[in-house]
């Protein structure tokens, strides 16, 4: 008597989890990008700094929300739905997180760069 075939070991993915995950990757990287390249006009929420009635480290705290925030996405976005195929979870899940954290930290750096002027 013969050993049936072992059933593949990686389950099938949904085309429509694969389609959504690729789409929303591809926002989140252009939410990214833009998140990065407007960040750099958060120096100009100090136009109407004086000689002293301005907190310039928020201006790095901003950027540094801003641009943490980006890597951490790109981290979630890279990472999770290669963990989540490997565990048969859905992967669209991942890049969803990250576009959310771009554009929260990117709203928060925002925050941060208009609280400058005292």
């Amino acid at each position: 008597m013969m050993a049936t075939p072992a059933a593949s070991s990686t389950p099938r993915r949904s085309p429509a989890d694969r389609v959504a995950t690729a789409l929303i990757c591809v926002v989140a990287a252009l939410a990214a990008i833009c998140s990065v390249v407007f960040s750099f006009f958060f120096v100009m929420a100090t136009d109407s700094c004086g000689s002293d009635n301005c907190d310039l480290s928020k201006i790095t705290w901003a950027y540094a929300l801003t641009w943490g925030g980006v890597g951490v996405a790109l981290a979630l976005s890279v990472t999770g739905p290669i963990m989540a195929a490997r565990r048969g979870t859905a992967m669209w899940i991942w890049p969803t997180m990250a576009l959310v954290l771009v554009l929260a930290t990117f709203a928060g750096g925002a925050a941060v760069a208009m609280s400058v002027v005292n």
